[in-house]
């Protein structure tokens, strides 16, 4: 490689092609492998069209400017955020949001008919079920309640006796 020095990392990536032969590039409308440089010019002259943008971070290309912004934001960006419910994190707003469904009561569609509880994905009720019918659980004959594990429920009742 050379000792040139450039200002950004974008740019040095960009240069360093020159030098690992990496200075290809495939259309992404006709999939036709071209010089970096001849791209802009076969959209623009067999298609019709602008060269896409580049992500700086990891090359992705990308239809135009806001989808590049749009792919920047999800991917490199990715500021975690706090449930302020129940403290749990989420790598960007969109997922909070989605999560904040579960803390409401309007979109809880899947109601559990032994005990009214209710829930945002029928899997947790089905889950929950599991409870009422035993699955996987074993009576404890001290509190009548179900657990997976009655031999390590009973400790609770040894401590208090």
């Amino acid at each position: 490689m050379c000792e040139k020095s450039l200002p950004t990392k974008s740019s040095l990536n960009k240069h360093s092609r020159i030098h690992t032969g990496d200075d290809f590039a495939v259309c992404y409308l006709c999939n036709v492998q071209y010089k970096r440089t001849s791209l802009h010019k076969h959209l623009k002259t067999v298609h019709g069209k602008r060269e896409p943008k580049t992500c700086p971070q990891c090359g992705g290309t990308y239809i135009d400017q806001e989808s590049l912004k749009l792919h920047i934001n999800r991917v490199h960006k990715a500021q975690k955020v706090t449930c302020q419910v129940c403290e749990k994190e989420y790598k960007n707003q969109g997922t909070l949001s989605e999560h904040m469904e579960i803390h409401s009561r309007r979109n809880r569609e899947f109601t559990c008919t032994t005990c009214q509880k209710s829930f945002f994905k029928s899997k947790a009720l089905n889950v929950h079920l599991r409870i009422h019918l035993g699955t996987n659980k074993k009576l404890c004959t001290v509190c009548n309640g179900m657990f997976a594990s009655v031999r390590e429920h009973m400790k609770i009742h040894e401590t208090q006796t």
